[in-house]
């Protein structure tokens, strides 16, 4: 399931931001990214 998220966040990357490479979003993310990150941290934190 992480994967598929992962590997759909590549996709998306790759759809709407072609000029921004992955590892770009992953070491400066935009807030609505750092949010994203932030929010499936406590979902697997609670899960767990």
């Amino acid at each position: 399931y992480q994967y598929n998220i992962v590997l759909g966040l590549q996709e998306w990357c790759a759809v709407f931001t072609p000029r921004i490479s992955f590892e770009h979003v992953v070491t400066k993310p935009p807030r609505i990214f750092n949010y994203y990150y932030y929010s499936l941290q406590r979902a697997q934190s609670d899960a767990a």
